[in-house]
């Protein structure tokens, strides 16, 4: 059988002979152990990527049946052996965690994937095909709705818009959130979608400020929202309704306005959006948990090169903690990046990302939340390719700037 190297060696190299790497039809539909969309393909299509590969996303074709899927079979092969997609830029191999709500294929399914090209695209048996899979469930009774008030259309001169909104305070007495969806108002345009928490009064005021400063609807917000803010809620097609960890939740600030980020992608056109967001709230939780980021902001990174990294350590007072999952970001030079900890007399990988991509940002949770009697200290390093840059970059919000950081989603005693 076709290794999936040597396919794509094929692919690349155009070099395959078509006497010794072509099968016949005829010898392999009678073959028990051939490939087959119905039996071996589907299962994997439909498990990890018709989420966001079906009629009406922002998803460019529809994997939801045979004709689709074997027309883009040397894509589905391509992108998903070097794991682009399903879109997961951290590592989820185990060689630093991994994680409950991974978008990530076995090497056995893209093997798989890669022998069902590799053998002729064979259909199989339409009786054995597994149900298609409903759209994820959302939240039945939310507690809140963020919802901008108003329909914005997106820049059409722009390949991705990248919008911010302030919305109205959601509650009025502190809460916490445990579980959230989000709810795109189109989604042929909306890419990601990130709910801001300023951290106080003034922040709210600048961000008003922000947004009165640019005529329309919201304002232009290319890395962040511009003020000082911890995320709230992270969001990429597919993510269904995202609940915290266990008996976690996070403080929602009563009368504190919140902040959307909306990235519009516009390879398809411009359509107008109203995006929400549901929220499920509790007035109390077992374990009040927070986003504790750890950053680089002083970096310097050099112009002109292919890979120049920058790292960062931070002391802390020795404290007990649980870690409970992740949120890497960087911009769009950054292509590795990775977090570790000193803690209990050893180093512990908290994340590790080894193909960073700014379209494909999400807060990812491990399987097994990480415990720590005491945490000494915390140290982050980055790569970045600056070689389409001509002068020397350093943390900002714009888009000629880069960003360094993690926020880790922690409970402390």
């Amino acid at each position: 059988m076709v290794r999936r190297g040597s396919f794509l060696g094929c692919l690349l190299l155009l070099a395959c002979s078509p006497e010794t790497e072509k099968v016949s039809q005829d010898e392999v539909t009678t073959d028990p152990n051939a490939v087959t969309y119905y039996e071996d393909v589907a299962p994997i299509l439909y498990e990890n990527c018709v989420g966001c590969h079906r009629p009406g996303t922002i998803t460019p074709f529809s994997l939801t049946d045979y004709a689709s899927a074997k027309e883009h079979g040397i894509e589905i092969v391509v992108h998903t052996a070097d794991r682009h997609m399903p879109p997961m830029p951290v590592d989820n191999s185990g060689a630093c965690n991994t994680y409950s709500n991974a978008r990530w294929l076995t090497e056995t399914e893209l093997q798989t994937l890669a022998d069902w090209v590799d053998q002729g695209s064979l259909e199989g048996n339409p009786l054995a095909a597994p149900a298609l899979p409903e759209p994820p469930a959302g939240l039945t009774a939310p507690s809140a709705t963020l919802d901008p008030g108003f329909e914005y259309l997106p820049n059409a001169a722009l390949a991705d818009d990248y919008r911010c909104f302030v919305l109205p305070a959601p509650v009025q007495q502190d809460a916490y959130v445990t579980a959230y969806e989000v709810v795109p108002g189109d989604p042929r345009v909306v890419h990601h979608v990130i709910i801001y928490q300023p951290s106080d009064d003034v922040d709210v005021v600048d961000a008003e400020a922000l947004d009165a400063a640019e005529p329309g609807e919201g304002y232009t917000c290319f890395g962040g929202p511009g003020v000082s803010s911890d995320p709230l809620v992270l969001w990429a097609p597919g993510g269904g309704v995202v609940r915290q960890p266990e008996g976690t939740g996070v403080l929602l600030a009563g009368h504190r306005k919140l902040v959307m980020q909306v990235h519009y992608n516009l390879d398809g056109g411009s359509f107008p959006d109203r995006s929400r967001v549901l929220l499920e709230l509790q007035s109390s939780v077992a374990t009040l948990a927070k986003y504790q980021p750890v950053a680089d902001t002083k970096m310097q990174l050099a112009p002109g090169l292919p890979m120049v990294e920058t790292q960062s350590t931070f002391e802390t007072d020795p404290f007990p903690v649980t870690v409970y999952g992740v949120m890497p970001h960087m911009h769009t030079l950054g292509r590795t990046l990775r977090v570790d900890v000193d803690a209990d007399n050893t180093s512990t990988c908290l994340v590790s990302v080894d193909r960073w991509s700014f379209h494909w940002q999400n807060a990812w949770w491990y399987t097994t939340p990480l415990s720590f009697r005491r945490v000494d200290a915390a140290s982050i390093r980055c790569g970045f390719d600056t070689s389409t840059r001509d002068e020397t970059v350093t943390w900002g919000e714009g888009t000629m700037d880069e960003m360094c950081l993690s926020y880790l989603y922690i409970s402390s005693p």
